[in-house]
């Protein structure tokens, strides 16, 4: 079979070889229905040779675009996807920041509480320490004071004594001291 170009370049020389001889012979209005029917011969055989090829070229580019149409909606199809599973990981990281605030506000709270217990337990501790000493210094005091009342008592008890007790009486108390001794030692 003859390739689409050498039917091509057949078909020109063709026409160009009516037209010529046409052109050729005759007056002006032979020549010019000549000239029509060589061009209405010349266009149907430029559509009966050229058809397919440019049928075949258009269908090859309908087909190239009708490829290029699936090929664009499989990447829009893809990227809508991929946008939905970003989306999807968007929202699982918005809920688990949310997650992560309630739980570090749990914990900063609970650290709070557990800051402002252990306050409460110092401040009762140093409470109760401060008791204890008040209590232990006012013994102290007490007992300072019972044993001055007890100097101050026996001051004015060897006074009394002094004044009152004479000598006989002084004697008295030696012997019997001395007594006690005796029976002590022996």
């Amino acid at each position: 079979m003859m390739s689409h170009k050498l039917k091509l370049t057949l078909i020109v020389c063709l026409s160009a070889l009516l037209s010529s001889a046409a052109f050729a012979s005759g007056d002006g209005e032979s020549q010019m229905m000549n000239h029509i029917i060589n061009s209405a011969i010349l266009l149907v055989l430029l559509f009966v040779a050229a058809r397919k090829p440019i049928m075949n070229g258009l269908s090859s580019r309908a087909d190239a675009i009708t490829k290029e149409i699936d090929d664009a909606r499989q990447a829009l199809d893809a990227a809508q996807e991929l946008h939905d599973q970003y989306e999807g990981m968007i929202a699982a990281l918005e809920s688990e920041r949310e997650e992560l605030l309630a739980q570090y506000r749990s914990q900063g709270e609970a650290e709070r509480q557990a800051l402002i217990d252990e306050g409460k337990r110092e401040a009762e501790r140093l409470a109760a320490e401060a008791e204890r000493a008040a209590k232990n210094e006012l013994i102290a005091l007490q007992r300072k004071i019972e044993s001055e009342l007890i100097d101050l008592a026996l001051e004015k008890a060897e006074g009394l004594l002094k004044s009152e007790v004479k000598t006989q009486d002084q004697s008295r108390l030696v012997q019997d001291y001395m007594k006690q001794l005796e029976e002590l030692g022996a």
